[in-house]
């Protein structure tokens, strides 16, 4: 079917099906706060552009997710690089950061994460989180994923990913969990026409001219648009629970030997600064929402 540009528009999560071939995916091509949250200036080039591929992948699994909650993958224990962690929202916003090892690491993917494991977590709003994790095989990004899907879930999946530091792109192919043995050939032919397309080529089309190229022959389904945001979710609300959640002693200490709290956000960058009068109006609000009884309703 011919694909319209607005059907599979930028900053947004375009998720399709094949159903005579029994395949499902999604694309996406996102540029808006993409600098700001993948190229913060402390991260080398090779871990942004590792990051940035992260970023991508995570809206791309979200997408198919029936859950209210919290996907996040995250890279643990690699030769360069000790934790990157991505969250991806039920609403698909995702944001990501990174924690190196040493001054200046560099190399590919595989340099970067050698020893280290990868994990899947979904955090559901109710209910159970559960977490898979597998060794780190591949090297890119995109086969450290595949790798995932076929140890974990047993679910043959491929991608394409793609990061530059300002925008970000990708494409995901995945065997419907139900096709048998007769849908092989179907798999095999959207697995050849993926095959085609390259990091460059994805991040330079819009996901409709690339639904185009790879499906014009196929039938091809194509779900409703899901907007994507590459944004954190830090707040001052949201510090001051973590700090009440650490102790009125251990914050006023803080305080005594440094003069303030200063607390720096992993992902976009923020400084969040609590003064002593701050860090006692905070914990003395947290008192007397406490020490207030509730009312009874009776009159």
């Amino acid at each position: 079917m011919a694909i319209a540009p607005e059907q599979a528009p930028d900053e947004h999560v375009t998720s399709f099906l094949l159903p005579e071939h029994h395949v499902r995916g999604a694309i996406l091509r996102v540029c808006a706060g993409v600098s700001s949250m993948v190229g913060r200036r402390e991260a080398q080039p090779d871990v942004r552009r590792v990051l940035g591929e992260m970023c991508a992948a995570g809206p791309l699994m979200a997408a198919h997710l029936k859950v209210d909650g919290r996907l996040a993958l995250q890279i643990q224990d690699g030769a360069q690089l000790a934790l990157m962690l991505v969250q991806v929202e039920d609403d698909l916003r995702t944001r990501g950061m990174a924690r190196q090892r040493g001054e200046a690491p560099s190399g590919s993917f595989e340099e970067l994460t050698r020893g280290g494991v990868f994990a899947v977590t979904f955090e559901p709003r109710n209910g159970q989180s559960y977490q898979a994790l597998v060794p780190l095989q591949g090297a890119v990004v995109a086969e450290a994923l595949e790798g995932y899907f076929d140890q974990s879930e047993q679910l043959p999946t491929r991608f394409v990913l793609a990061s530059n530091g300002d925008c970000l792109a990708g494409l995901m192919l995945q065997r419907l969990p139900e096709a048998g043995a007769s849908a092989d050939a179907g798999w095999d032919h959207a697995c050849a026409l993926l095959e085609t397309v390259s990091p460059d080529e994805l991040m330079a089309q819009t996901p409709a001219t690339m639904l185009h190229r790879l499906f014009h022959a196929d039938d091809l389904a194509l779900h409703e648009p899901q907007p994507m945001t590459m944004a954190c979710s830090c707040s001052q609300a949201r510090i001051s629970r973590m700090l009440l959640s650490l102790g009125e002693k251990e914050v006023h200490d803080i305080v005594e030997e440094q003069g303030l709290v200063t607390v720096t956000c992993d992902f976009c960058g923020a400084v969040y600064h609590y003064d002593r009068a701050q860090v006692q109006a905070l914990f003395s609000a947290e008192q007397a929402t406490q020490e207030t009884p509730p009312r009874s309703g009776l009159h």
